[in-house]
Order: C-alpha cells, then sequence, then structure tokens
C-alpha cells in the first residue's frame, strides 16, 4: 500500500506493553511496533503500558499516569489502539473510551490471549458491562481466536475480527533433516519445571517401537536429570525464546501434549511452523484453530496411550512426516507478522477514511 503523492502519513497511537519483561504480549505488541516503523503511509506514537515500578505505589498510580500520558497524545492521533489482557482491557480500556469519545477519534481493541470469551462468561455482571460499554464500543475489536471472534460477534454492535499471535515468516524450504535408520527427533518445550506434559512423555516412551530421542528444554529443576534418564529423553536446559528458532533445526517433530488455557496460539507451536516442524498436541482451546491433519495430530489431553500412538506414526510412516512438515510451512504463512501487520496498516485507513 502506498500513499497518494502528496498526502499527508496517518498518524496511530499504539497503546500496549513493551518489554522487559519478555514475554508473549510484550513480544506481540515490540513485533507490530518495529513493523510499523518501517511502513512510509504511517506516523506512529506509543504509549508503553509496562509496569516497572516496585510495589504497591506502582500500581496505585498506574491509571492516572496512564490517562494523563493518552490526554496529551490523543489530540496529535488519527487512529489509537489498545493491545491488551483483560485485565489491562478493563484497567485501559474505559480510561481509551472516553478519551476517543471526548476527542472524537475512532480506536480499535486488540484482546490478546484465549481467555475472553471464557472470562466474559464467568466475570460478574459489574464487570461484563463495563467491558461491553467500553472495550467493545471500539470501531474494531480484534481477538487472538476464531471463538473469541464469534462470542463477541454476537454481542457487540461494532466490527469484531480476527487478528491471531503471528511471527516473522520468510519463503524457504525445510531441509531433509531425518535420515532414514536414524532416531526420530522429538521437541518438547515448557515453562514450567517437571510439568504434566513431561511425566505424560515419560510414561508414553516406554509404548514406542524404534529408535526415537526425545529432548525437553524447561526451567531448571532439581533431579530433573536423573528423572529423565534412560528413557530416550534427555533434559537439554532452558530455551529462550529467542533460541527457538536456531534449536528446532536440529529436530524432526514438536509434541505439545498439555496446553495452558490463557494461551490462545502457543508461540512455539508457530515456531515449529516456521521451522517445518509438525506438530503433535492437545485438542483442548483454541490449538484445533491451528492444529489440523495438514501439519500435525491432535490428542485427547491426558491420554498418554494416545500421545504414544501419535509419536509411533512418525516413526513408522516417513512419508507422513515429510507431508506433514510441508503442511506446516503453508501453514506458517497463515501467521506471518508481515501480512498482519499490513492487515493492521489497512484497518487504520479504513477508519480513517469512514472518519
Amino acid at each position: 500500500m502506498r500513499i497518494r503523492p502528496g498526502a499527508e502519513p496517518m498518524r496511530s497511537l499504539l497503546i500496549g506493553a513493551l518489554p522487559p519483561p519478555w514475554h508473549e504480549t510484550t513480544a506481540l505488541f515490540k513485533q507490530l511496533v518495529d513493523d510499523l516503523s518501517g511502513v512510509p503511509e504511517m506516523r506512529t506514537a506509543v504509549i508503553d503500558t509496562a509496569r516497572r515500578g516496585i510495589g504497591h505505589w506502582s500500581g496505585k498510580f498506574h491509571a492516572p499516569r496512564m490517562l494523563g500520558m493518552l490526554l496529551r497524545a490523543v489530540r496529535k492521533a488519527d487512529v489509537i489502539s489498545l493491545h491488551a489482557s483483560v485485565n489491562e482491557a478493563l484497567l485501559l480500556g474505559p480510561l481509551v473510551w472516553m478519551a476517543c469519545r471526548i476527542f472524537r477519534k475512532s480506536w480499535i481493541f486488540r484482546g490478546f490471549g484465549a481467555e475472553f470469551d471464557l472470562w466474559y462468561q464467568q466475570a460478574s455482571r459489574a464487570r461484563r458491562m463495563v467491558f461491553r460499554r467500553t472495550v467493545l464500543r471500539a470501531d474494531v475489536t480484534l481477538f487472538e481466536t476464531k471463538a473469541s471472534v464469534a462470542h463477541f460477534a454476537k454481542i457487540s454492535r461494532r466490527q469484531v475480527r480476527w487478528y491471531p499471535n503471528n511471527r516473522p515468516f520468510e519463503e524457504s524450504s525445510r531441509p531433509l533433516r531425518h535420515q532414514a535408520g536414524s532416531a526420530l527427533r522429538f521437541l518438547y518445550v515448557s515453562h514450567a519445571a517437571m510439568d504434566r506434559g513431561m511425566r505424560m512423555l515419560m510414561e508414553a516412551v516406554d509404548d514406542l517401537h524404534g529408535q526415537v530421542q526425545i529432548d525437553v528444554y524447561a526451567p531448571p529443576d532439581l533431579g530433573m536429570r536423573e528423572a529423565l534418564h534412560g528413557k530416550n529423553i534427555a533434559y537439554r536446559g532452558s530455551l529462550a525464546p529467542s533460541q527457538a528458532a536456531q534449536a528446532m533445526q536440529a529436530y524432526d517433530v514438536l509434541v505439545l501434549p498439555v496446553h495452558e488455557e490463557r494461551e490462545a496460539y502457543p508461540g512455539i507451536i508457530l515456531e515449529a511452523f516456521r521451522a517445518g516442524l509438525p506438530v503433535i498436541a492437545a485438542r483442548a482451546r483454541a490449538i484445533p484453530e491451528i492444529v489440523d491433519d495438514s501439519c500435525g495430530l491432535l490428542v485427547a489431553p491426558g491420554d498418554v496411550s494416545r500421545l504414544s500412538a501419535a509419536m509411533q506414526v512418525f516413526i513408522d510412516d516417513p512419508q507422513r512426516l515429510t507431508t506433514l512438515s510441508e503442511g506446516a510451512l503453508v501453514k506458517a504463512r497463515e501467521f506471518s507478522s508481515r501480512f498482519w501487520s499490513r492487515e493492521f496498516v489497512r484497518l487504520n485507513r479504513e477508519l480513517i477514511v469512514i472518519a
């Protein structure tokens, strides 16, 4: 997209938490900010909502500080966007709604996480009312999962759209890593030390027939090396997000038999797609929205026998491994940050035209 000669760049105010600390939502917001910095038809300003103070006073003055920054910046923007989890949405959503109403500005709400629809169904009547009368009155609301989009499309009178977790993606062909006769290499990544997923893997590996190696990356835990010893499972230490892409080059399949309910589309699955790794994942919450039979296998949460059977599929059928590996690369294109950042620019332009 290019602006016509002589046209003024549109001015976008982005409100959200930047790293540090580094986690899924701060990394996603920074990625969008960085992508937009190179767009010639847009000028961006950012209000960083991260709470880096210490203790009670940091939290007490967070909302007033954000309101002051917002009122100073909103006048200079054409479109405002708030990028937030549920808790930040409840705190900052009303402030952004009020400022945009006063200054007659268009605005976008982007929700981070998979729990928005579940939270809304379980929230108190007062909280639902606040959310409905402020956040859902944004000109456009964006949610990471299709389940949330379907739920809020029935409630909101405004536009509700899908805007998934995404990653940088460059077109490339995945080299054939697995050599016939060698052990198939499975990768498991967790943020929890000695969690339920590791225990499932320890049980599942006993039922596997054929050469297999499972490498576990997780925070250090006393006794973990000993617990995993002798089961074709090796503990490899922690894996920082910045190391994931490179580490995956050495593996054949990502296995993720458990799922955090608050997480929409786990970043590690999208990283696997980028690397051309098929995925074995739990059939839980939003996972089936991104893992299907073109790029992986789904198993019932907690079902060890189904987990081992899914792993055995890749051991017995090298052609299936190749086909699903190719499918993973195709799936990765759906979550390209370049594509979704362009969509965000287009959405801003659309709101300016409407206004």
